[in-house]
Protein backbone atom coordinates (compact mmCIF):
# COMPACT_ATOMS: atom_id res chain seq x y z
CA UNK A 1 0.00 0.00 0.00
CA UNK A 2 2.78 2.42 0.95
CA UNK A 3 4.71 1.45 -2.17
CA UNK A 4 1.64 2.27 -4.29
CA UNK A 5 1.34 5.71 -2.70
CA UNK A 6 5.01 6.51 -3.31
CA UNK A 7 4.66 5.38 -6.91
CA UNK A 8 1.63 7.65 -7.37
CA UNK A 9 3.45 10.62 -5.78
CA UNK A 10 6.50 10.10 -8.02
CA UNK A 11 4.35 9.93 -11.18
CA UNK A 12 2.32 12.96 -10.10
CA UNK A 13 5.41 15.10 -9.44
CA UNK A 14 6.84 14.07 -12.82
CA UNK A 15 3.62 15.23 -14.55
CA UNK A 16 3.79 18.57 -12.76
CA UNK A 17 7.36 19.23 -13.82
CA UNK A 18 6.65 18.11 -17.40
CA UNK A 19 3.78 20.55 -17.85
CA UNK A 20 4.87 23.27 -15.46
CA UNK A 21 5.88 26.82 -16.26
CA UNK A 22 8.71 27.44 -18.64
CA UNK A 23 10.60 30.66 -18.76
CA UNK A 24 11.69 32.65 -21.72
CA UNK A 25 13.69 35.82 -21.77
CA UNK A 26 11.54 38.56 -23.19
CA UNK A 27 12.92 42.07 -23.26
CA UNK A 28 15.33 41.44 -20.42
CA UNK A 29 12.66 40.06 -18.04
CA UNK A 30 11.49 36.58 -17.25
CA UNK A 31 7.94 35.73 -18.44
CA UNK A 32 6.18 32.53 -17.46
CA UNK A 33 4.08 30.71 -20.01
CA UNK A 34 2.11 27.66 -18.87
CA UNK A 35 2.32 24.78 -21.26
CA UNK A 36 0.22 21.68 -21.70
CA UNK A 37 2.47 18.88 -22.92
CA UNK A 38 4.57 21.27 -24.87
CA UNK A 39 1.69 23.40 -26.30
CA UNK A 40 0.91 26.84 -24.96
CA UNK A 41 -2.50 27.18 -23.28
CA UNK A 42 -3.21 30.56 -24.84
CA UNK A 43 -4.72 28.99 -27.98
CA UNK A 44 -7.63 27.39 -26.04
CA UNK A 45 -8.15 30.25 -23.61
CA UNK A 46 -11.39 31.56 -25.21
CA UNK A 47 -13.01 28.16 -25.69
CA UNK A 48 -14.40 28.01 -22.16
CA UNK A 49 -15.76 31.55 -22.45
CA UNK A 50 -17.60 30.68 -25.67
CA UNK A 51 -19.05 27.52 -24.13
CA UNK A 52 -20.29 29.35 -21.05
CA UNK A 53 -21.76 32.11 -23.22
CA UNK A 54 -23.72 29.54 -25.23
CA UNK A 55 -24.96 27.51 -22.26
CA UNK A 56 -25.75 30.32 -19.78
CA UNK A 57 -28.95 31.63 -21.46
CA UNK A 58 -30.36 28.10 -21.69
CA UNK A 59 -29.57 27.51 -18.03
CA UNK A 60 -31.25 30.78 -17.00
CA UNK A 61 -34.36 29.90 -19.02
CA UNK A 62 -34.59 26.44 -17.44
CA UNK A 63 -34.18 27.74 -13.90
CA UNK A 64 -36.63 30.61 -14.48
CA UNK A 65 -39.24 28.26 -15.96
CA UNK A 66 -38.88 25.87 -13.03
CA UNK A 67 -39.31 28.72 -10.53
CA UNK A 68 -42.40 30.04 -12.33
CA UNK A 69 -44.05 26.62 -12.52
CA UNK A 70 -43.20 26.02 -8.88
CA UNK A 71 -44.83 29.30 -7.88
CA UNK A 72 -47.91 28.44 -9.97
CA UNK A 73 -48.25 25.06 -8.26
CA UNK A 74 -47.75 26.70 -4.86
CA UNK A 75 -50.54 29.20 -5.58
CA UNK A 76 -52.81 26.37 -6.73
CA UNK A 77 -52.09 24.41 -3.55
CA UNK A 78 -52.77 27.36 -1.22
CA UNK A 79 -56.02 28.21 -3.05
CA UNK A 80 -57.14 24.56 -2.79
CA UNK A 81 -56.52 24.64 0.95
CA UNK A 82 -58.56 27.84 1.21
CA UNK A 83 -61.63 26.44 -0.56
CA UNK A 84 -61.36 23.19 1.41
CA UNK A 85 -61.42 25.16 4.67
CA UNK A 86 -64.39 27.14 3.37
CA UNK A 87 -66.31 23.97 2.52
CA UNK A 88 -65.48 22.46 5.90
CA UNK A 89 -66.86 25.50 7.71
CA UNK A 90 -69.89 25.68 5.40
CA UNK A 91 -71.06 22.16 6.24
CA UNK A 92 -70.87 22.88 9.97
CA UNK A 93 -73.24 25.87 9.78
CA UNK A 94 -76.88 25.29 10.73
CA UNK A 95 -79.71 25.94 9.72
CA UNK A 96 -78.41 27.87 6.69
CA UNK A 97 -74.99 28.30 5.13
CA UNK A 98 -73.82 31.90 5.48
CA UNK A 99 -71.85 32.58 2.28
CA UNK A 100 -70.35 35.82 3.67
CA UNK A 101 -68.73 33.90 6.53
CA UNK A 102 -67.43 31.22 4.15
CA UNK A 103 -66.02 33.79 1.73
CA UNK A 104 -64.30 35.71 4.53
CA UNK A 105 -62.75 32.47 5.80
CA UNK A 106 -61.49 31.56 2.32
CA UNK A 107 -60.03 35.06 1.98
CA UNK A 108 -58.34 34.76 5.38
CA UNK A 109 -56.67 31.48 4.36
CA UNK A 110 -55.47 32.85 1.00
CA UNK A 111 -52.68 35.37 1.73
CA UNK A 112 -53.24 39.03 0.90
CA UNK A 113 -50.24 39.40 -1.40
CA UNK A 114 -49.95 40.28 -5.09
CA UNK A 115 -49.18 36.63 -5.89
CA UNK A 116 -52.72 35.64 -4.77
CA UNK A 117 -54.60 38.84 -5.64
CA UNK A 118 -56.62 37.25 -8.46
CA UNK A 119 -58.17 34.65 -6.15
CA UNK A 120 -59.48 36.76 -3.29
CA UNK A 121 -62.62 38.19 -4.92
CA UNK A 122 -64.10 35.34 -6.98
CA UNK A 123 -65.48 32.81 -4.49
CA UNK A 124 -68.85 31.12 -4.90
CA UNK A 125 -70.75 29.00 -2.39
CA UNK A 126 -73.53 26.72 -3.71
CA UNK A 127 -75.74 24.00 -2.26
CA UNK A 128 -76.91 21.16 -4.45
CA UNK A 129 -78.90 18.01 -3.81
CA UNK A 130 -77.94 14.96 -5.78
CA UNK A 131 -79.01 11.45 -4.89
CA UNK A 132 -80.96 12.69 -1.86
CA UNK A 133 -77.85 14.05 -0.12
CA UNK A 134 -77.24 17.80 -0.06
CA UNK A 135 -73.70 19.02 -0.61
CA UNK A 136 -71.95 22.35 -0.33
CA UNK A 137 -69.47 23.42 -3.00
CA UNK A 138 -67.03 26.27 -2.53
CA UNK A 139 -65.23 27.38 -5.68
CA UNK A 140 -62.78 30.10 -6.59
CA UNK A 141 -61.24 31.02 -9.93
CA UNK A 142 -58.33 33.20 -10.85
CA UNK A 143 -55.22 33.52 -12.93
CA UNK A 144 -51.61 33.19 -11.95
CA UNK A 145 -49.48 35.68 -13.88
CA UNK A 146 -46.10 34.30 -14.80
CA UNK A 147 -43.09 36.37 -13.92
CA UNK A 148 -40.22 34.92 -15.95
CA UNK A 149 -42.11 32.91 -18.56
CA UNK A 150 -43.80 36.12 -19.68
CA UNK A 151 -40.55 36.85 -21.54
CA UNK A 152 -41.12 33.67 -23.57
CA UNK A 153 -44.75 34.45 -24.41
CA UNK A 154 -46.54 32.61 -21.59
CA UNK A 155 -48.55 35.27 -19.77
CA UNK A 156 -50.97 33.57 -17.38
CA UNK A 157 -52.23 30.23 -16.12
CA UNK A 158 -55.94 30.01 -15.24
CA UNK A 159 -56.55 28.17 -11.98
CA UNK A 160 -59.96 26.98 -10.79
CA UNK A 161 -60.24 25.14 -7.47
CA UNK A 162 -63.31 23.76 -5.74
CA UNK A 163 -64.16 21.61 -2.74
CA UNK A 164 -67.42 19.73 -2.21
CA UNK A 165 -68.57 18.24 1.10
CA UNK A 166 -71.83 16.63 2.19
CA UNK A 167 -74.20 18.70 4.30
CA UNK A 168 -75.31 16.08 6.82
CA UNK A 169 -77.54 18.17 9.10
CA UNK A 170 -80.71 18.13 6.98
CA UNK A 171 -81.97 16.85 3.68
CA UNK A 172 -81.70 20.33 2.11
CA UNK A 173 -79.34 23.22 2.52
CA UNK A 174 -79.76 26.89 1.72
CA UNK A 175 -77.18 29.59 1.19
CA UNK A 176 -77.76 33.09 2.50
Amino acid sequence: MVRLLFSFARDFSKKITDSGPTSEAVGGSMALEWTNRGRPLSKSKGQALVEVTLIFPLLVILVGAAVDWGLGLFVSHVVQNGVREGARVAVTQYPTVNSANVKSLVNSVIPDTPLFSGFRSVTSVTCTTSGGLPSVTVQTNGTFNFIFLRLLGFTAMPISRSATMYYERESTCTVT
